[in-house]
C-alpha cells in the first residue's frame, strides 16, 4: 500500500514538474527550467524509491520495533505491580502488526490462575498502545530466570 502511494505522490509531481516547467518555458525565456525541474523530480523519485525500499527491508528481515516503542513496553511491564522483573524483550513487525514476546518475573507463590490474570492485565495495557500486536508473555519465578532458550551467548538480556 506504502508503494502503491508513493507511486501516485510520484505521478502527481511528475506531472506538476512538466507543467511547471512547461509553463516557466511559455512565461519567461529561463529554457534550464525543464533541466533543473527534471534532476529534482529524479532526486524525488529515487529519495521515494530508496526509503520504500529501506521499508521492505527493515520488515523482511524482522528488524526490532523502534527504541521508544520498545522502552514504552519496558515502561508498561515494569509499572505492574506485581511484575518484578523483565527480561528477553524480543519485537519485530510483520506487516501492521508487531510481535512481541517477553519473560516477567513473578512471585514464584502465585497460583497459575493468578500468574495468568496477571500477564493477562499486562497483555491488554499493552494492546491499549499497540492495538494490532501479537503478544507472548512466558512466566517465570522471581529469581529463576535461567531457561534452556537463554543457551546462545547475549540472548538474555
Amino acid at each position: 500500500i506504502e508503494a502503491d502511494k508513493g507511486h501516485y505522490v510520484n505521478d502527481v509531481v511528475l506531472n506538476t514538474g512538466v507543467i511547471l516547467s512547461a509553463l516557466l518555458q511559455l512565461y519567461t525565456s529561463w529554457v534550464i527550467a525543464d533541466s533543473i525541474i527534471g534532476i529534482v523530480i529524479a532526486l524525488y523519485l529515487g529519495w521515494t524509491g530508496f526509503n520504500i525500499g529501506r521499508k521492505a527491508s527493515d520488515m523482511l528481515m524482522d528488524k526490532e520495533i523502534e527504541d521508544d516503542k520498545r522502552q514504552l513496553i519496558l515502561d508498561i511491564v515494569s509499572a505492574h505491580n506485581q511484575v518484578f522483573g523483565i527480561h528477553d524483550l524480543r519485537t519485530r513487525r510483520a506487516g501492521m502488526s508487531i510481535i512481541m514476546s517477553f519473560d516477567v518475573e513473578l512471585d514464584p507463590k502465585l497460583t497459575l490462575h493468578d500468574a495468568h490474570e496477571i500477564t493477562r492485565e499486562l497483555e491488554y495495557t499493552l494492546l491499549d498502545h499497540f492495538p494490532n500486536a501479537e503478544i507472548m508473555i512466558h512466566m517465570d519465578p522471581q529469581g529463576d530466570t535461567y531457561d534452556t532458550r537463554h543457551r546462545v551467548q547475549g540472548v538474555h538480556h
